[in-house]
């Protein structure tokens, strides 16, 4: 099976405007069975009031999962999404404690030809001075609901924190974190930010896709159920 994830940022490049076409067209070439999606946009004005994780679906021939996080505008909102080709036997939006921008989690089990897993999409909360380093928490929180699902295991997002950090919270969890490298920022990527962890699940292919369509790269895994 074949899974990634990407932060799309609202589908627009570094210092660039929504283009939310290019983006999926991005999504649909990662040829993936599960997509997990941070920055998303639902019917916001930056990006011309586009459903961005129908519009990613639609190009990639899955279904998609949208948990708004905040209202953006209008009528508007941002947040993550899940896009899945197969069956959701079971879905879960998670709120991560935070003390800044609200910040989620989405679990689903699903069926896929390979057979079945547990994927989480999600975005932890980025440090800024003067404000708690609420990551490190909002991934414990999310390990703890982790643990009431079957597994395997599959967690995907923007986790915004330090490369050496990650391995040894999901180790404590009893996930594998996969180190694909640097991701952010997309023209010339320094840090490790996006990540997939696993637990049951055997490791064949791990690797950043060099694409500039957000100000993030994505991670792509191919993964052994057996």
């Amino acid at each position: 099976m074949r899974v990634a994830t990407h932060n799309i940022h609202h589908g627009a490049a570094a210092g660039g405007l929504a283009r939310s076409a290019r983006m999926a067209s991005t999504v649909a070439g990662l040829a993936a069975d599960v997509v997990a999606l941070q920055e998303v946009d639902r019917h916001v004005v930056r990006s011309c009031f586009v459903d961005q994780a129908a519009r990613a679906a639609a190009a990639s021939g899955t279904r998609a999962h949208f948990a708004p996080l905040r209202r953006l505008g209008p009528g508007g909102s941002y947040g993550n999404a899940l896009l899945v080709r197969g069956r959701t036997l079971r879905r879960h939006d998670l709120a991560l404690p935070s003390h800044g921008e609200p910040r989620g989690a989405i679990f689903a089990r699903v069926a896929l030809a390979a057979g079945e897993l547990t994927v989480v999409s999600t975005h932890l909360q980025n440090r800024r001075a003067g404000r708690p380093d609420d990551a490190p928490e909002q991934l414990r929180a999310l390990f703890d609901e982790l643990a009431r699902w079957p597994e395997p295991w599959c967690v995907m997002g923007d986790l915004n924190l330090r490369a050496d950090t990650v391995p040894a919270l999901a180790h404590d969890a009893g996930l594998e974190a996969l180190d694909a490298g640097a991701t952010y920022p997309a023209h010339a990527p320094r840090l490790a930010l996006d990540w997939v962890l696993v637990r049951g699940l055997g490791i064949v292919d791990l690797h950043v896709v060099d694409v500039r369509t957000s100000d993030h790269r994505p991670v792509v895994a191919t993964l052994d159920p057996s």
